[in-house]
């Protein structure tokens, strides 16, 4: 530094510890550099004189001030403003600390600040700056003095709770040329943050703000999550009512679900266990799930007499079953966007409205219990963790990788081997692998938010990251994945007794083809054919291919084409004198859009049908013969039909009221 000049103070790291059950340790390490020449600050006469003010503030009106320099950032004025606030720890000490680091050309002061806050803090801030106390000199020249007494530095800060949580990012600045800028910044109200403490006439580069893990602050406090509730005994069937149909062609469609959620937390080796763990354990497995035989079977119930309609499976884990369509039958996955309930359609095609009896229908389900990979998976990842970043310490302690003066990894450990790494990769690493691992298998015990599960792996990246660990932070890690993996096999016991299908410790190792799950079910609804000689579609829609679905969409545009078929307007005062009482609510267009629909078409045996979609294209001759063909009076019961008379409904029903009267009439 130059004669004169202040040092700038930086701040290395800020851990926080538990102090006790209501009370946080917060402890801020800084450094202050020198050189070893003439312009050196750190000599006696100079030193004496350099201090450093520090503050550590949860009070949220004095953080803002400070940050937005609207105060004065002085030891008298803080003190005296601030000194009784037990929210505001305020410390001054000598900027030439004890713990000195030399080199060849320059060297290093650390030091470190202790303070405490209650846990329930939702804002703690750091400030600090070296300064010069000139009254000392003056004093001691025995000349008064006026005016400013002190001449301080440029202030480092940083957010330490921010909302009741460690500050997991932090903010850099970026020159336009892409590098990361570390020097003293000010906030111009037009053009954002630039370079230098104060906005001087002269060109100064304009930053840009990027946000990054915040690698300064490490959080060693205990995370306290909720544990989830435990699951009780089954209350719901896993299987649900078998919903059927005669579609287009005759055949029988029917439509059911599964709740596999159900079937994983009661049917499989370790769905005891799961019950005690986190939603998210849950649903792994839940999507884990891989069918390997779904079949539908139909039984005759007044013979005895069995066939095998449709067979599948899936052809991966969480996947949906293939669609088949065979010669006996066809049966589809219906997708509703979740795996806990999944829903199913089939067709049986050896049977239609002409065939005799009653008949049930079973269903065939065969999976691999999803729960026994998870349970070896998760146990084998943790173990496996802890072996690899045992052997990282190792690595890391060594005299060529760890500078154990300024307590932090040398550039070599990780220019070397952690320069560039993709955390997808699966040669990751052992320490990214081994964040995943531990965030992970946490998730399982607790139920963790999404942003609970980022702030976790970020918390455990600055304690890991070659870049920023030490030796004390890697320890630590250490320490919580080896009890982490102990609380995991003490919440599960291979061996429990416990286990569903009493199985042992063994299963695990056991070949796949052993963990399997074989279900029989048979849906109690009968099925029971009935030949119709008549019968109406209301909707146009095609079942050949399953049970039909029918969307909301569908259904409005139906009720509106079932609007304009009848009305062009709403009735009159004088067509309403005519309705019967009870039938007055009806009068209502409106509100009764989706009350009533009449049939689009009428199907009398396999060839005769009459479209009654457009009443202006109804032939009531066509619907007598549906009818009765050898009847010959109308479908409005007025008479009996004469040659003469209209056969076109669109006549029939403008007649006016008295007409139809007189020849009901003429006709007695």
């Amino acid at each position: 530094m130059s004669k004169g000049q202040i040092p700038n103070i930086f701040i290395k790291e800020i851990d926080l510890f538990d102090a006790s059950n209501e009370e946080m340790s917060i402890k801020v390490t800084t450094v202050i550099g020198d050189s070893k020449d003439n312009n050196s600050w750190s000599t006696p006469e100079t030193s004496q004189h350099m201090r450093v003010l520090m503050v550590i503030s949860s009070n949220v009106g004095l953080n803002d001030n400070i940050t937005l320099g609207q105060i004065q950032f002085d030891k008298d004025f803080l003190i005296s403003n601030y000194g009784e606030d037990e929210s505001v720890k305020i410390i001054s000490r000598p900027a030439k600390s004890l713990n000195q680091v030399n080199s060849e050309d320059n060297v290093r002061f650390i030091d470190s600040y202790d303070v405490k806050f209650n846990n329930q803090e939702q804002q703690v801030k750091v400030f600090c700056s070296v300064y010069f106390e000139m009254s000392e000199i003056l004093q001691a020249a025995n000349l008064d003095f006026s005016g400013a007494v002190r001449r301080y530095g440029n202030i480092a800060s940083d957010s330490v709770i921010d909302l009741g949580s460690a500050v997991s990012t932090a903010t850099v600045f970026v020159l336009p040329t892409g590098e990361q800028y570390s020097g003293p910044v000010h906030l111009h109200p037009e053009k954002g943050y630039m370079v230098g403490p104060r906005h001087i006439e002269e060109e100064h580069s304009l930053l840009t703000t990027l946000d990054i893990i915040n690698f300064k602050i490490k959080d060693f406090r205990k995370k306290q999550f909720d544990s989830p509730k435990a699951i009780g005994e089954k209350q719901v069937s896993s299987f649900s009512d078998l919903k059927y149909s005669i579609n287009n062609e005759g055949n029988v469609t029917g439509i059911f679900s599964i709740n596999f959620k159900n079937l994983v937390l009661y049917n499989t080796k370790y769905g005891y266990f799961l019950r005690t763990l986190s939603q998210q354990a849950i649903s792994e497995n839940i999507n884990n799930i891989k069918i390997k035989n779904l079949q539908i079977t139909r039984k005759r119930m007044d013979v005895d007499e069995t066939a095998i309609i449709v067979k599948t499976f899936s052809s991966g884990q969480g996947f949906q079953i293939d669609s088949v369509e065979e010669d006996f039958g066809l049966i589809s996955e219906i997708n509703t966007g979740q795996n806990d309930i999944r829903m199913f359609q089939f067709t049986d095609k050896t049977v239609d409205k002409t065939s005799l009896g009653r008949y049930q229908y079973r269903l065939g389900l065969t999976f691999k219990d999803p729960t026994v990979d998870f349970v070896s998976n998760i146990i084998d990842d943790l173990r496996i963790s802890e072996k690899e970043i045992s052997d990282y310490y190792t690595m890391v302690e060594r005299s060529k990788n760890y500078d154990f003066d300024l307590n932090r990894t040398k550039s070599r450990l990780y220019e070397s081997q952690f320069n560039d790494f993709n955390i997808s990769d699966p040669d990751s690493p052992s320490w990214s692998t081994a964040n995943e691992v531990y965030v992970r298998a946490f998730s399982y015990l607790y139920e963790l938010s999404n942003k609970n599960k980022r702030d976790l792996t970020n918390s455990i990246s600055t304690k890991v990251d070659p870049r920023n660990a030490t030796l004390f932070s890697l320890r630590g890690f250490s320490e919580d994945l080896s009890k982490l993996a102990r609380d995991f096999e003490s919440s599960f016991d291979l061996s429990n007794n416990n286990t569903q299908a009493d199985s042992l410790r063994a299963f695990v190792n056991t070949p796949n083809s052993r963990n399997v799950i074989f279900l029989d079910y048979l849906f109690k609804e009968a099925v029971v054919l009935k030949n119709y000689s008549m019968s109406y579609n209301y909707m146009n829609m095609n079942t050949g291919e399953g049970a039909a679905i029918l969307q909301s969409s569908q259904f409005e545009n139906r009720a509106n084409n079932e609007f304009n078929k009848f009305f062009n307007s709403s009735p009159s005062d004088k067509d309403t004198e005519l309705v019967p009482k009870s039938y007055e609510k009806l009068l209502d267009l409106q509100e009764n859009l989706y009350s009533f629909l009449s049939p689009n078409l009428m199907v009398f045996g396999k060839d005769l049908s009459t479209n009654l979609k457009d009443i202006s294209t109804i032939k009531l001759e066509e619907v007598n013969k549906i009818f009765n063909p050898t009847f010959d009076t109308n479908v409005f019961k007025v008479g009996r039909q004469k040659p003469a008379d209209l056969k076109n409904v669109t006549e029939e029903m403008s007649k006016p009221n008295s007409e139809i009267k007189k020849e009901k009439s003429n006709a007695s």
